[in-house]
């Protein structure tokens, strides 16, 4: 039977929902039963120009996901009103659209690649046709992801659902689908080979989506304790944001007297090398769904710094394939430790880097996804 596969995009960013969709796409595609298409909320020319090597049919709707902003004051109150009936004015007219899209190409699986966005399950309804939900984000106020009706009601919403692919078992907890989601970890291919021999110079490294659930501020208070004794080392942020939150890290970047220490660099297209020329990546997400960047440093002999909980302890174990920890004194001393015990740190990085070949495979990945959708559409 002729797959015809609608993937739903949440944003029209490349950091790691898209990346990890356009990894499985890569695979998918020398699949001679399955047909490929994915719509995305804007446009955003350096997907396109993946999707245009990759043969992959894309459209460019306007809808929205289920996040809102947060505060308490009345006016917000009212914007926020506005924006859902927005929200849900805009949808509709997408889902419409879309129908007319799904019955001229006989689409028979919608696969929405994120939890927060939610038109694909009304979508599959109207067309009675299966639907994927991709779980890939914790949510709640502790996570910083606000939702239109709250969390416990969205939750409810997708423990309803059918078909569920989670990227940990964290997040199939958190959603409380442990027993019905399909756990699998999410495939990493290297955009571009990676760097061999490389030299670690006198920085460390963020990078990713800039929101305060990623944990930044925690980073930049620990490089304050640690950049005292070694002020030959730089933190370097790579990455974007709201504009309110960038402004507000770089205020306390001034605030602690780092400017000269802290450099945030903004989207970048290089990160492969930026990894393979770092002292250690950080991730200090207390909440990672799986933790793709963390993979990529690995693949990249880059070793890694994490928190120690949710998708982090999954794919990190300490003192084996990179460095674990729960206090902001712990995450220095681990910054500490990766200077000082360079021999250490390099069978680490080793180890990391064989596990993250082994594991994150995307022949293997794609094979699964491809055995999913054949089981759905089976039954």
């Amino acid at each position: 039977m002729q797959k015809r596969i609608l993937y739903i995009a949440n944003d029209h960013h490349l950091y790691g929902a898209n990346q990890s969709l356009l990894d499985l796409l890569g695979v998918l595609q020398d699949k001679k039963d399955i047909d490929l298409y994915v719509v995305f909320p804007k446009k955003n020319e350096e997907i396109c120009r993946l999707l245009d090597m990759l043969n992959c049919k894309y459209f460019i709707l306007n809808y929205r996901s289920e996040i809102l902003g947060r505060s308490n004051s009345l006016r917000y109150i009212f914007i926020t009103l506005l924006k859902w009936v927005y929200k849900l004015l805009i949808n509709q007219l997408t889902v419409c659209q879309l129908s007319k899209i799904v019955k001229r190409e006989n689409i028979n699986i919608i696969h929405s690649n994120s939890s927060v966005i939610a038109i694909g399950e009304e979508l599959a309804k109207r067309n009675k046709i299966r639907h994927i939900w991709h779980l890939r984000e914790y949510i709640g106020e502790a996570c910083g992801i606000h939702l239109f009706g709250g969390p416990e009601k969205y939750k409810r919403r997708i423990q309803n659902s059918d078909q569920l692919i989670a990227i940990s078992k964290g997040v199939a907890a958190d959603f409380g689908v442990t027993d019905k989601a399909y756990i699998l970890h999410d495939a990493v291919a290297l955009r571009n080979s990676p760097i061999e021999d490389n030299k670690h110079n006198n920085y460390f490294l963020v990078c990713g989506t800039l929101r305060p659930l990623k944990g930044i501020e925690s980073a930049i208070q620990a490089f304050q304790q640690f950049v005292s004794e070694h002020k030959n080392y730089k933190l370097l942020i790579a990455g974007t944001g709201e504009p309110d939150y960038e402004l507000h890290l770089k205020q306390l970047v001034n605030d602690l007297d780092l400017d000269e220490s802290v450099e945030f660099l903004g989207y970048r297209n290089n990160i492969q090398q930026l990894m393979a020329g770092a002292t250690a990546f950080l991730m200090c997400s207390e909440k990672e769904g799986l933790g793709r960047v963390s993979i990529e440093a690995m693949l990249n002999k880059c070793p890694v710094i994490g928190f120690d909980n949710a998708g982090t302890s999954e794919i990190v174990t300490d003192g084996q394939t990179g460095l674990l920890y729960k206090t902001l004194n712990q995450l220095v001393e681990q910054m500490n430790y990766v200077v000082n015990h360079t021999k250490a740190m390099d069978l680490i990085t080793k180890t990391a880097c064989q596990y993250a070949k082994k594991t994150f495979s995307s022949k293997t990945y794609g094979e699964k996804i491809y055995r999913y959708y054949e089981e759905i559409l089976a039954n």
